[in-house]
């Protein structure tokens, strides 16, 4: 048997996140989606990185708008940025 997982989202924010740890609990009718270009500016992180941090959980979970397009909610980045300062 392999190594156990972390949680997903283990060490961002915990106190930001609903008891199952998939999002911050926020009223969405009003956030934003930031596109890949855009979380890629303001993060400093290249997109494989993002992909990489999605796939194992440390990063906000993206969301899929289209067949070939995916964003995230400017909270969450906002959020993730914001522990990552704290830490």
């Amino acid at each position: 048997m392999g190594a156990s997982r972390p949680p997903r989202n283990a060490g961002i924010n915990d106190n930001l996140r609903d008891p199952k740890g998939y999002h911050p609990v926020t009223d969405r009718r009003t956030d934003s989606i930031l596109r890949m270009g855009e979380v890629t500016r303001r993060t400093g992180l290249h997109r494989a990185t993002i992909y990489r941090l999605v796939a194992a959980g440390a990063f906000p979970r993206k969301l899929q708008l289209s067949a070939n397009c995916i964003g995230f909610y400017e909270s969450d980045i906002a959020d993730w940025i914001a522990a990552r300062e704290a830490a």
